[in-house]
């Protein structure tokens, strides 16, 4: 049991590991992650691409994947595509 004092997470935790409908499990990364703009995309996936943490949420949710390159400017999306989130684990 958690101590009286403890917050209150909420809607606040991310998913640890989502799955796409390819059979991919994508999962937070540590360390360094990826970000373009104000946004991060810190879920690695398998293939090398990445996912941008806000999800569309509703009947299905939808995720952001991101093939990201980095240059002498810093990150930038090389090509993305919006994918639907078979499972989602919280």
């Amino acid at each position: 049991m958690l101590p009286a004092w403890a917050p209150e997470v909420g809607n606040l935790a991310q998913p640890w590991l989502v799955e796409l409908p390819d059979g991919q499990a994508c999962g937070l990364m540590t360390g360094t992650v990826p970000g373009v703009g104000e946004r991060v995309a810190p879920y690695g996936c398998p293939d090398g691409s990445n996912l941008f943490d806000d999800f569309q949420k509703g009947e299905i949710w939808l995720a952001e994947k991101a093939v990201i390159g980095l240059n002498e400017d810093g990150f930038f999306i090389e090509e993305s595509e919006m994918v639907p989130l078979v499972t989602v684990w919280q």
